[in-house]
Parts: structure tokens; C-alpha cells; sequence
């Protein structure tokens, strides 16, 4: 399943390869103003490949706990998020991504207390909080933490013109 969030970056590194756009996909520095535009456009694409590909890993992370634990659900989305291709990316988005990424992966060890819970993701999280008042507190960190580092992929993304679309 993987292979098939990585068709945005293989098409967009099939583009790098074609009409000469391969100056673009280098990560050399340029001051010319059409290579400098192709790139963007390049790292366009990539970063919109990316976000599809997070909106659909997220998707199956958010109902993974129905029939899975919460931390299988994570461990999951975490080792989809590692398959995707950030090649193309500007480094500063690819650098937040992987904090995002760290991020999910430090919620871990939380998420594993609750390993008979069922339901989609957002409702077992106002399960914690109603059921668990003590893990409330946690349960604030380790969602800021994640929240927050999503706002860094936002903002390297934004600096674009490209909306995270969440």
C-alpha cells in the first residue's frame, strides 16, 4: 500500500528527469530565475503528494483503533510516514515533517496504556479525558506536541503557497 502514496513523488521525479528540469531536482543552487521557478514548482508538487498521502495514512490511523489498539494505530502511521519520498521537498519542510513524525512517535509510550480501548481515534481521545482525568494533563502535552510540530509542517509549507489542506 505503500508504493501507492509514493506515485506523486515518482511522477514528479519522473518530471525532474524530463526536459531538462533535472538542474531543478539536484537541490543545487541557481540564480537562475527559470530553474529557481521549476524547482518551486517541483517542490509544489512533492509537498502536495505529501499531504495527500498524510491525509490518507491519517485516515486509516483514525479508524485503525475500531478494530486495533491506539498504539498499533500510531506504530502503524509512524512506519507509513517513514515510506514517504521527500526527495523533492524543500529541506525545510522535509526537517518539520520529520518532527511531525517524532512526534507521533513519542506519543507512544502514552498511547499504550489504553490498549483495550476501540473506537475511532478522536473519540477515544475524549474517552481518556472523561475516563483518565489523572492522564489529562499528558494527554494535553502529547497532543500540543503533535499539534504544534503540524503547525511547523503548515508554516514550511505555507512559506510555498501550498495549503496543508488538514
Amino acid at each position: 500500500m505503500a508504493g501507492r502514496f509514493q506515485v506523486g513523488f515518482w511522477l514528479s521525479l519522473l518530471l525532474c528527469g524530463l526536459g531538462g528540469w533535472s538542474g531543478s531536482c539536484s537541490g543545487s543552487q541557481t540564480n537562475d530565475p527559470e530553474i529557481q521557478g521549476r524547482q518551486q514548482a517541483d517542490w509544489v508538487v512533492a509537498m502536495e503528494a505529501v499531504f495527500a498521502a498524510d491525509s490518507a495514512m491519517g485516515a486509516r490511523r483514525n479508524h485503525a483503533p475500531e478494530t486495533d489498539s491506539l498504539a498499533a494505530a500510531v506504530e502503524t502511521y509512524v512506519r507509513d510516514l517513514e515510506t514517504l519520498d521527500f526527495s523533492v521537498c524543500p529541506p525545510e519542510f522535509a526537517r518539520a515533517f520529520a518532527g511531525h513524525r517524532e512526534a507521533w512517535r513519542q506519543s507512544l509510550p502514552f498511547w499504550r496504556r489504553f490498549p483495550d480501548l476501540r473506537g475511532e481515534m478522536h473519540d477515544l481521545i475524549e474517552e481518556i479525558r472523561r475516563q483518565e482525568p489523572e492522564q489529562e494533563a499528558e494527554l494535553d502535552s502529547v497532543l500540543k506536541q503533535i499539534w504544534d510540530t503540524w503547525g511547523e509542517v503548515e508554516a514550511a509549507a505555507q512559506a510555498y503557497g501550498v495549503p496543508s489542506g488538514a
